[in-house]
């Protein structure tokens, strides 16, 4: 009968120590996990400003040299800038009176503004993000 009691609280000794085993395996994987997330987002939030300034059409793209400069100013507030070559737009550059400078472009030369294919003015847009 003792050898019977011995043997059940082995057994029950080891299967608590195997599963205090995992279980401690298990928090030093979570833990490592952790770790490993909180470098790769760190790294992230480093090299994300030196993504923003590396473009070469970062801030404002090129105005010509012999451009014809029209200015307004919108009922909201907005200054529109409108940049002309020979009659033809180029460049327009909108000052919103909240929010961040940005520029639409013709860079095919035809004297209009670049659209997508669905007819909506979205490319290029040139928001000035990060200055020195």
């Amino acid at each position: 009968m003792r050898t019977r009691e011995t043997r059940e609280t082995r057994e029950t000794r080891e299967t608590r120590e195997t599963r205090e085993t995992r279980e401690t395996r298990e928090t030093r994987i979570r833990s490592l996990r952790l770790r490993l997330l909180s470098t790769a987002l760190s790294s992230a939030f480093l090299l994300l400003p030196a993504c923003a300034t590396t473009d070469g059409m970062a801030g404002e793209p090129e105005i010509p040299a012999d451009a014809v400069e029209s200015i307004r100013t919108e009922a909201n507030g907005d200054v529109v800038a409108e940049y002309r070559v020979g009659g033809r737009i180029a460049v327009v550059k909108i000052t919103p009176a909240r929010g961040p400078t940005y520029y639409l472009t013709d860079t095919d030369g035809d004297g209009r503004l670049d659209r997508t294919g669905h007819g909506t003015r979205d490319v290029p847009v040139y928001f000035k993000l990060y200055g020195w």
